[in-house]
């Protein structure tokens, strides 16, 4: 999805896109792997690509490390969200979210039903630990 969203921006005139990333392993006790520059500007825009979002507690993270580095405007592209992205949005009124589809099945841990957001793993193979490309 990140290479169609460069290649998107590349067809717009954008020759150079700075990729940063930010890996969150829910099942695991590891702290996030954050690549991000040490500061944002004001100007800056910064493009948040994601599949999914369900608990919304990954995107919280990524926000949080954004802002802790300044106030850029925040744009989320992702495919799928769910009712939890009202929380973010109470939290950071000023984010925009870009999505396809809204799903509004969540089960008792606030994860989407039947478990779309698992879909990422079968197209493109489990993340390997210490890599951040899939």
């Amino acid at each position: 999805m990140e290479r169609g969203v460069r290649k998107a921006f590349w067809h717009l005139g954008l020759k150079y896109v700075p990729l940063f990333h930010i890996t969150v392993d829910k099942r695991s006790d590891k702290p996030p792997q954050i690549k991000l520059p040490k500061k944002f500007l004001k100007d800056d825009i910064v493009f948040i690509v994601d599949d999914v979002i369900s608990t919304g507690k990954t995107m919280d993270i990524a926000l949080q490390e954004i802002l802790k580095r300044g106030e850029p405007t925040i744009i989320v592209i992702v495919l799928i969200v769910s009712p939890l992205i009202y929380d973010l949005f109470i939290k950071y009124p000023s984010i925009r979210v870009v999505c396809i589809d809204f799903d509004p099945l969540v089960d008792e841990k606030g994860f989407l039903v039947p478990g779309l957001g698992d879909n990422d793993k079968m197209i493109f193979g489990a993340l390997e630990e210490n890599r951040l490309e899939r």
